[in-house]
């Protein structure tokens, strides 16, 4: 028995860290949503005792086993098992056809790939929606970013703590009495490479003016 599409919760082919992805649409799942809660109890186990299957393929352990670990009586892990046949693949379930072409499968390089665009992406989309600015949809601007940045993955982790420097010392010049411009679109902010500059400090000296303030150049 062992855990069905396991890709998506460990993908990793020459390491086992000792923790499992987990994607938002877990909580739009149809399936998840007709399980008991002791059910859900028992898959979240499940997917964490297929983490330490050696050979990476998210097999677990026998049922005697998963009821010593999740310190539950046999009785209710075969009857949450059963619940979550649809969450499993089952040791009686039939081989692959062998007419099925091996070629269609995708290679385990090919979903590493997909999976770290997906995760790429998700760290975008959370800079994204941070941005105070104006800005476009989600993949327009991740597909803006990638296409003006060579090193645009490398550059990734930098993007958030930048903004959240920048939003911070625009706020405290504000505060200050500082005229401060408006964001640019962030598709500017990306092009302009903006997340290299350091924000903006309070001047010694500003003067007031009839709707804001003005630095002393």
């Amino acid at each position: 028995m062992k855990i069905k599409d396991w890709h998506k919760f460990q993908h990793f082919k020459d390491r086992r860290p000792l923790w499992i992805k987990l994607y938002r649409d877990i909580l739009d799942n149809h399936d998840i949503s007709l399980i008991s809660d002791f059910a859900f109890r028992v898959l979240v186990g499940c997917w964490l005792l297929a983490s330490e299957d050696e050979t990476r393929q998210g097999i677990l352990p026998s049922i005697d086993t998963i009821s010593f670990r999740l310190r539950q009586p046999k009785s209710k892990i075969d009857k949450a098992l059963q619940e979550l046949s649809s969450f499993l693949i089952q040791d009686d379930i039939k081989a692959i056809s062998s007419g099925y072409q091996p070629d269609a499968l995708e290679t385990e390089t090919e979903i590493e790939k997909e999976n770290k665009e997906k995760d790429d992406f998700l760290v975008f989309d959370s800079f994204r929606m941070s941005y105070p600015g104006t800005k476009k949809g989600a993949k327009t601007e991740f597909n803006n970013y990638k296409k003006k940045h060579k090193d645009w993955r490398e550059v990734l982790p930098l993007l958030q703590p930048a903004i959240n420097k920048q939003m911070i010392a625009r706020r405290k010049l504000e505060s200050s009495g500082v005229f401060v411009p408006s964001w640019k679109h962030l598709q500017t902010w990306i092009n302009q490479r903006c997340w290299e500059e350091e924000p903006e400090q309070i001047p010694d000296k500003a003067t007031k003016y009839e709707g804001g303030s003005r630095w002393h150049s």
